[in-house]
């Protein structure tokens, strides 16, 4: 849980994978993140209604603020080619899938 309170594990995520955020008329939102980092170089993303829930809990039980979001590290999503077909074709049967550590 110590991971929540250290600012550096905070960014934005891009779901649409835009190339640049610094200039205002970039397209689309971001949203706050948690990136967590693993053992071998790897990071989970956690964001939209989970993040928020947990977020919110951490404000309710232990009074924490969300760090300022300016300037922080922008993840992308990197979808691969076809990826919208992909979801329409297999959402009815697809598992998710969850990578624990």
């Amino acid at each position: 849980m110590k991971f929540f309170f250290q600012e550096e594990n905070y960014g934005l995520f891009d779901p649409n994978g835009n190339s640049n955020h610094e200039k205002p008329d970039r397209q689309g939102p971001c949203y706050p993140c948690f990136i967590h980092r693993d053992d071998e170089g790897g990071e989970d993303i956690l964001w939209g209604a989970t993040f928020n829930i947990i977020i919110t809990f951490l404000q309710i039980v232990l009074d924490y603020k969300l760090p300022d979001m300016h300037g922080k590290k922008v993840v992308k999503m990197v979808r691969p080619p076809r990826y919208m077909e992909m979801i329409k074709n297999h959402a009815p049967s697809s598992k998710i899938v969850m990578r624990c550590g």
